[in-house]
């Protein structure tokens, strides 16, 4: 565990977190567009810094139910609680993660946005910053195994219309995150296919046989 990292990352949580409800209260898409990138990175730094702590791990779940809290507020609001996230990119090079039915069409903005329906968009251009271009699964295995410890392994299977990422031994701390609307195995996972593919990749299910999780995108039309 490193604690300078845990400390850092659940001080940007509490801050992005208040600034997130201040956002939503105010109906201001550009603060709540910016509160939730923020929110994105604290998740991943205290998770990164974890060891096998059990009130390490108390800790981040309860972070992790508060935000999801929020988020869900957000995600009720625009009528788009029950949709699953799809990674789009940008032509200005831009990448968010966006909650919402459709493919918004057009220049996608962060925050809460509308394009034939509302959407919830959470920029993650920072994601991966050492992977801003991921060619195959041997670069894919390094940005999730080797430099975030996300899983021991990762197998990318393409099939007709979809990927199927099959994690080996992930971390049970990781698995548990899995329940919440933001976790970073799905955000990294969406983040690297989607530069992999390079085109909108949605998620379409998630499933967990013992420590391993297998992960099913589908490729959206564009």
């Amino acid at each position: 565990m490193i604690v300078r990292n845990l400390i850092a990352g659940l001080n940007i949580i509490a801050v992005s977190l208040l600034l997130l409800i201040y956002g939503f209260l105010n109906n201001s898409g550009p603060i709540i567009g910016i509160s939730s990138s923020i929110l994105v990175v604290g998740i991943v730094i205290v998770f990164t810094s974890l060891g096998t702590s059990e009130g390490i791990t108390l800790s981040l779940r309860e972070y992790s139910e508060t935000a999801s809290i929020a988020l869900a507020a957000i995600l009720e609001d625009a009528d788009s609680l029950r949709v699953k996230p799809v990674y789009v990119r940008n032509p200005d090079g831009g990448e968010f993660i966006v909650f919402f039915k459709g493919t918004p069409s057009g220049r996608v903005r962060p925050g809460v946005g509308y394009s034939d329906a509302p959407y919830l968009a959470l920029p993650v251009r920072n994601m991966l910053v050492n992977h801003e271009a991921i060619a195959d699964e041997s670069e894919l295995k390094e940005a999730l195994c080797s430099e975030r410890g996300l899983c021991d392994n990762v197998h990318l299977v393409e099939e007709e219309g979809s990927l199927r990422l099959v994690f080996v031994n992930v971390p049970s701390e990781t698995r548990e995150l899995l329940s919440y609307p933001l976790n970073p195995l799905v955000v990294a996972c969406l983040v690297a296919v989607g530069r992999i593919r390079g085109r909108p990749v949605r998620l379409s299910d998630i499933s967990i046989v013992g420590s391993n999780v297998e992960i099913v995108l589908n490729e959206v039309p564009v």
